[in-house]
């Protein structure tokens, strides 16, 4: 296989080779239902993810989508924050339709969805942690990652007015059960504290930075809720 334009894929580690418009990504511990479900929303036409066309020498054979990802820009826009709640919306409408239960992507960061020029969604990406899931598991990775809580980039004003941006969109879907999404913003928080690589240099800076996401939520969900 010819390895022109061989790259990592993010924190992983895991080598990507994009060839002939599609991607050859290293297969590595992926459930046997996550592609199950990645096929069967694939045979159902869900525009959100990307062709999954098979297995190749250790590899994943997917769709290449060009476009630019969330992380390319230090700040979400509140249109963003809309468009990948509406996305979450239409992801946990089909999932219920389909399969009688909500999943996830589990790993629904900015890094993972790919917009045109225009902010609208072209695809989210890297679906390898997708299976079943709680209803709030990915809007808690949106309030989390999509807003900058806790990463010193915006005032908490500006924090919550997006969390708040996001919470109104999902509210007009499903009210909101704000102790059911306390609870898991808590524990989704906590599993990935636990779960830090201690080996890897920089676990000190992030499990500083899982602590900081702690308390800033837990001082300001009050706010939050009350501005819902």
């Amino acid at each position: 296989m010819s390895e022109s334009n061989t790259f990592e894929l993010g924190q992983s580690g895991k080598k990507i080779i994009k060839k002939d418009g599609k991607l050859f990504k290293e297969f590595k511990n992926i459930k046997a239902c996550t592609l199950y479900f990645q096929k069967r929303l694939n045979k159902l036409g869900f525009r959100y993810i990307p062709i999954h066309y098979g297995f190749s020498d250790g590899y994943q054979i997917l769709e290449f989508i060009p476009g630019v990802d969330g992380e390319e820009q230090a700040i979400c826009s509140n249109l963003k924050i809309k468009n990948i709640v509406n996305f979450l919306v239409d992801f946990q409408q089909v999932c219920l339709k389909e399969f009688g239960h909500i999943l996830s992507h589990n790993d629904l960061n900015p890094l993972n969805v790919v917009f045109d020029d225009y902010d609208n969604i072209n695809k989210v990406i890297d679906w390898d942690k997708l299976g079943l899931g709680h209803r709030y598991d990915d809007l808690v990775y949106i309030l989390w990652l999509w807003t900058g809580i806790a990463m010193g980039l915006q005032t908490d004003e500006v924090i919550i007015q997006k969390i708040c941006t996001a919470l109104k969109v999902y509210n007009q879907y499903q009210p909101i059960d704000f102790d059911e999404l306390n609870a898991t913003f808590q524990r989704k928080i906590l599993s990935h504290f636990q779960n830090i690589d201690r080996t890897n240099e920089q676990a000190a800076e992030v499990a500083a930075w899982f602590r900081e996401s702690m308390i800033w939520w837990q001082k300001n969900f009050e706010t939050v809720k009350n501005n819902i």
